[in-house]
């Protein structure tokens, strides 16, 4: 009976054991993948983007400024500026650090209005280049400025997405890191707590075995039965 107990002791302490050990190794490697992705997706998303939004105002402003200046030389290699001044690696790296559909989804319609505003764009540069001033000036104010605005919106939720994202997946860290030294603490307790009542449970098992054999009745000594050479004398 004692032998069954202890076995069964047993067993339920290496069953607490190994769903330790699963519950422990399930919540590291969910911190292990929330801080993967905060490094690989969450970071490089954030900082493409914001470096992106901050190229295309500083783009804008030059824009803006095209058709005051004097000079057509000015206005001609301020072009060149703008246009060495693209977003296109900002969004290229970018592109490479998408690992969600809605990331992807968004970022598909940012590079839509990025390419609408770059067409609009394009023939604003060739009504400057062309001297056509008063015809850019309305191009950019009823086609340009709007296009340019749906890009910058885009792009702005874009970096919002990724500012949310963010916030969730280091959430998650933070509360899987307060979690887990709790739900360790707490088994071990519990696995400790077998262990001694196992131990315990050895210790007057053997004593109570002990007792029971001192207890047990002696055996009467045999008498001896005489042999024939005794009856003979």
């Amino acid at each position: 009976m004692y032998r069954k107990e202890f076995l069964m002791l047993s067993a339920v302490a290496a069953g607490i054991f190994a769903l330790v050990a699963l519950t422990s190794l399930i919540m590291e490697r969910e911190m292990q993948s929330s801080a993967r992705m905060l490094a690989e997706d969450t970071l490089p998303g954030l900082v493409n983007a914001g470096d992106a939004i901050s190229r295309m105002n500083d783009n804008w402003q030059s824009i803006r400024l095209l058709p005051e200046l004097p000079a057509a030389a000015a206005r001609s290699n301020l072009i060149v500026r703008i246009q060495a001044n693209s977003t296109e690696d900002f969004w290229r790296q970018y592109q490479k650090a998408i690992f969600e559909p809605r990331d992807q989804l968004l970022f598909a319609q940012t590079q839509d209005s990025r390419s609408n505003c770059l067409v609009l764009v394009r023939q604003y540069f060739g009504l400057i280049n062309g001297q056509k001033l008063d015809e850019a000036r309305q191009l950019l104010d009823t086609k340009v400025e709007p296009a340019f605005q749906q890009y910058k919106n885009d792009a702005a939720s874009l970096f919002q997405l990724n500012t949310d994202i963010g916030q969730q997946r280091a959430q998650r860290i933070i509360e899987l890191s307060l979690w887990l030294p709790w739900v360790t603490g707490i088994f071990c307790v519990v696995i400790f707590s077998f262990g001694v009542l196992v131990g315990l449970k050895g210790a007057f098992g053997s004593l109570v075995f002990a007792s029971r054999l001192r207890e047990r009745p002696k055996p009467a000594a045999r008498r001896a039965t005489p042999n024939a050479e005794t009856l003979k004398r």
